[in-house]
């Protein structure tokens, strides 16, 4: 100890042999919320070797990880483990989305109007007041009847039924979705005690869509009908159904530069202070100190350099992490029984309101049509509420369950009276790793096998591929397609070309999405890729085996996935990481491709990638105009890989050097690549024209035309691509 606090004392010696930041003479050291940043982070490896340089003997690096550090050692693996179920979520948040998009044509298409008001609006209070008890063995005998002669009962069954598991599946994919933003804003922990928590974290719980949907649920009254009941509840709800239904993607277009919290801030904040009450809690970043200082005896020098050591290299930000994953469960468990609650407050009333509609005078003209109209009216309010509330009931207690197993073994792992079963193997068993296919869960490697967030996701398929479909289809095949304007169908906005030119100015606007195939016009929910949902499926089947984007696509053949049968471009968000080796992702995935595939070259695009800057835009910065950022964790991966380079078509490369030179990444070469040859080409021709041979290589890229456009990309098996999208 005594040679390691000289070193310490010595500060020319210290920095001299402490690891530098790149090619700039950063050292932890160095580390404020300025440049927090610049440092590699996330490993306690990274630690270690800081320890090291600075002369800390192998026996007491034993100690300090048998003993305090031990917490921050699973913290870092807990780190881990909250990056790859953030992914997971991902992937079942956009098979959700869909699921929604097929269930959204079947409700449109199921809702069945009869000419007769009353005897309509009877058997559509008959199918949602008794239809439970019914609706497996009536939906057979539809199935069956192929789409002949079924009853206004069987037509009003199909449209409660497609209501009630759309309403269900909207409840799980809100849970969803909100679980995988607030565990990226918790991985958006600032890495410097003085950082701004993410707006989610500091906001919650009315930040959860969760929350705002049974803030919703409270307001609403459980007897009036859906336009009373939304309006008393929209009166008080501070998120809404608008929120919760926000494009993840769109939203995402900012650089993922929030980690800081403060270093890449808000506009406007540049000096300012950040309050205690919005930083991240230093309590167990304190607590692993003074175990140092107290358990082991360490002098005060020698703590604060331990300190510095763990602001720099991510061990505060992990430890803060866990603090703000705990308060997340907790919001969750108090929100669970409440929103139980909210939902047997709308059973209960749908109850009274089925039990009325029992003991009603027999015969449908007794009953004033203005009675029927609020009855119908409130017992869809009801249907709705319960079913959205429950969805996110049973979702939302799933991801409770396994993030408070995540933290029970974290808990385990950091003491002594954990389970010996998890405490026997420490740190070695992963429970989610975020892989191509992860909804339907083809390996137990990528989530635990009693894992159920992925079948809740997917429970609709079911009942689309047995009932809903299979009745929508067959009402195509008999009815036409599109449906007749003077029709039951009055909820499908699809018309015939000679329907829609008569109609004229009186076409609604929302209808005016005209199918390249059967030229009929369609409200927006129809048509995809200028080709409507009933086509698509033509095209599909007619199709099958073929090598081409079923909508002829600009890429047609370079960007489509035989192994899917899903294009890429048109398709998207599509990924093939094994057999087309093409994969999408953000930074973070990038990093944890580099670390898993080893590649011997890392190519990383420059605009709208590694920087911010588009259409060949120089970097630096100019009078009057925003500084452009580097995407933090493509930095990271770039430190992380002896041989990282930019592949761009930007010339300004000389800026583009000076601008990475400031970003301590001087050591990365720039290639411009000259126009009209592919990169692909290119780099084959940088890389792989020698006698050398070349192993693994990761080519990362906002632009899919680059990522398929050369045939060599595609078809060598070295080559590994990732199409960038940011903050995912």
């Amino acid at each position: 100890m005594d040679e390691f606090v000289a070193t310490l004392a010595d500060e020319a010696a210290l920095r001299a042999a402490l690891p530098t930041e790149g090619a700039t003479d950063l050292t932890v050291l160095d580390c404020e919320l300025g440049n927090a940043l610049s440092f590699s982070q996330g490993s306690w490896d990274l630690v270690v070797a800081d320890l090291t340089a600075a002369g800390l003997p192998r026996s007491l690096l034993d100690e300090l990880e048998a003993g305090p550090c031990a917490t921050v050692i699973d913290a870092f693996d807990l780190r881990r483990e909250l990056v790859n179920y953030k992914k997971v979520l991902l992937h079942l948040f956009s098979e959700c989305r869909r699921i929604d998009a097929d269930l959204q044509r079947v409700l449109a298409h199921t809702f069945w109007q009869h000419s007769d008001v009353v005897e309509d609006m009877v058997a559509h209070l008959s199918a949602a007041f008794d239809g439970d008890a019914a609706t497996e063995r009536e939906l057979e005998k539809i199935k069956a009847a192929n789409g002949l002669g079924l009853t206004v009962q069987h037509q009003k069954l199909l449209y409660v039924v497609s209501t009630k598991t759309m309403m269900r599946h909207r409840g799980v994919q809100r849970a969803i979705h909100d679980a995988r933003d607030i565990l990226k804003a918790i991985c958006l922990t600032p890495r410097h005690p003085e950082g701004r928590l993410p707006r989610r974290l500091r906001e919650m719980p009315r930040s959860l869509y969760v929350d705002q949907a049974l803030t919703t649920a409270l307001a609403a009254s459980t007897t009036l009908g859906r336009k009373q009941g939304k309006a008393a509840a929209n009166a008080s709800n501070h998120g809404g159904d608008d929120e919760a239904s926000r494009d993840l993607e769109g939203s995402a277009t900012a650089p993922n530069t929030g980690e800081l919290g403060v270093g890449a801030r808000e506009a406007g904040e540049a000096d300012e202070v950040v309050p205690l009450a919005q930083r991240a809690s230093r309590e167990p970043l304190d607590r692993v100190l003074s175990a140092v200082r107290d358990a082991l005896g360490w002098p005060a020098q020698a703590v604060a350099f331990v300190e510095q050591c763990l602001i720099a290299r991510g061990g505060f930000k992990a430890l803060a992490m866990i603090e703000e994953l705990r308060r997340y469960v907790k919001i969750l468990q108090e929100l669970l029984p409440q929103i139980s609650g909210a939902a047997d407050r709308f059973r209960a009333a749908e109850e009274v309101a089925r039990a009325k509609w029992h003991a009603r005078p027999s015969g449908a003209k007794k009953t004033p049509v203005s009675d029927l109209e609020d009855w119908l009216s409130a017992a869809a309010f009801q249907g709705r509420q319960i079913a959205v509330l429950s969805g996110i009931e049973t979702a939302t207690a799933e991801h409770t369950r396994w993030v408070q197993e995540l933290l029970a073994r974290f808990d385990a792992h950091s003491s002594a009276g954990g389970d010996p079963m998890l405490n026997a193997e420490p740190r070695s068993v992963r429970l989610f790793v975020a892989g191509d296919d992860v909804r339907q869960q083809q390996s137990c490697a990528f989530v635990p096998r009693d894992f159920q967030l992925g079948e809740m996701a997917t429970a609709p398929r079911s009942v689309l591929k047995t009932f809903l479909m299979p009745a929508m289809d067959a009402a195509i095949v008999h009815e036409g397609w599109p449906p007749s304007i003077d029709g039951c169908r009055t909820r499908v906005r699809a018309y015939s070309h000679a329907h829609a030119l008569a109609l004229g100015d009186k076409l609604p606007r929302s209808a005016r999405h005209r199918c390249a195939d059967c030229h009929g016009t369609f409200d927006s929910i129809w048509v995809r890729e200028g080709v409507c949902a009933v086509c698509i499926k033509k095209r599909r089947a007619d199709c099958s085996g073929s090598a081409r984007c079923i909508f002829e696509c600009k890429l047609a053949e370079q960007a489509w996935c035989p192994h899917s049968t899903r294009c890429f471009v048109c398709d998207a968000p599509h990924s093939c990481e094994i057999e087309c080796r093409l994969g999408r992702g953000d930074g973070e995935s990038v990093c944890a491709a580099v670390k898993a595939l080893q590649p011997e070259v890392l190519c990383l695009d420059f605009d709208k990638t590694l920087c911010t800057t588009r259409n060949g835009g120089t970097p630096l910065p100019k009078s009057g105009r925003v500084k452009h950022t580097i995407d933090s964790e493509l930095k990271a991966a770039a430190l992380l890989h002896p041989f990282a380079h930019v592949i761009t078509r930007n010339s300004h490369k000389a800026d583009i050097e000076a601008f990475l030179r400031q970003e301590g990444l001087a050591e990365m070469a720039v290639h411009v690549v000259p126009k009209k040859m592919p990169k692909g080409q290119y780099i084959h021709d940088t890389f792989y024209s020698g006698d050398r041979a070349v192993g693994a290589c990761l080519f990362v890229d906002d632009d899919i035309r680059e990522l398929v456009l050369d045939p060599w990309l595609r078809t060598d098996q070295r080559i590994h691509r990732i199409h960038f999208v940011r903050a995912l």
